[in-house]
């Protein structure tokens, strides 16, 4: 899934649902590979550019994680 925050509170929304999640998920730009729990790490890619969120734990959980995060999916 590929994904877009728009400002400081989206991305603190989007840190803190990840935040919530047992497994690792991690925000790839570009060639950088970022944690998505960590907010900092969130800010340091540039708000404007599109993500590619990788989740890395079972479909179902992957689903659940997927449909929090809807509103800010980009369609390809």
């Amino acid at each position: 899934m590929n994904i877009k925050l728009n400002s400081l509170s989206e991305a603190s929304k989007f840190a803190s649902i990840c935040g919530t999640c047992e497994e690792d998920i991690d925000l790839i730009v570009g060639r950088y590979v970022i944690d998505a729990k960590s907010y900092l790490g969130i800010l340091s890619t540039g708000l404007t550019k599109e993500m590619k969120i990788v989740f890395h734990g079972c479909l179902n959980r992957q689903n659940m994680f997927y449909s929090k995060i809807k509103q800010w999916e980009v369609e390809q």
